[in-house]
């Protein structure tokens, strides 16, 4: 991806959509090429769709608002915002190890701190005025059930084969 993507300024402090709070990530604009990448990157990481399609899970509350749709595996997890992509990637555990006393969870171990890297693409001198569209509505559902707040529940969120963004690229056309 190193020829698809160029950096573009120095190193910014900047919200990831993922966690709210501040992370260190680098500043990356992305050309066209890189959307066909991203598309090879998302198909890689749906081992565990049933479908064998990444699946686009829909904002409806659940999410951070900045981030409209997201995709996961794998410990990837791709954020889809109005102006930028994310790509949030998570160090994977390490195996755990049998407990000698054993035990009702044998293999549990005290969840140890791991890496984050969050890397933003965006695409300068895109049209302001681009909208997301989502595609390919799957009879897949996913649903949230957030604390013990029936409000707070999201129920049925709609997934999708597939994000666009309409006139993002060039000023008028798609």
């Amino acid at each position: 991806m190193g020829e698809a993507i160029r950096r573009t300024k120095e190193v910014e402090r900047e919200r990831s959509p993922s966690s709210g709070g501040e992370r260190m990530q680098n500043g990356w604009s992305a050309n066209k090429t890189v959307v066909f990448l991203l598309s090879v990157w998302v198909f890689s990481i749906t081992a565990f769709s049933q479908t064998g399609l990444p699946l686009f899970i829909e904002n409806v509350g659940q999410f951070d608002p900045r981030a409209l749709f997201q995709v996961w595996g794998g410990g990837q997890t791709l954020w889809i915002t109005s102006d930028a992509i994310w790509i949030t990637w998570v160090e994977p555990r390490k195996p755990s190890e049998p407990r000698e006393k054993g035990g009702l969870f044998p293999f549990r171990e005290e969840e140890k701190p791991r890496k984050v890297v969050n890397i933003k693409i965006s695409f300068p001198g895109a049209n302001p005025n681009a909208r997301l569209e989502p595609f390919g509505r799957l009879d897949t559902v996913v649903s949230y059930f957030i604390g013990n707040d029936p409000a707070k529940w999201r129920v049925a969120v709609p997934v999708w084969s597939g994000v666009r963004y309409r006139g993002a690229l060039s000023r008028g056309r798609t």
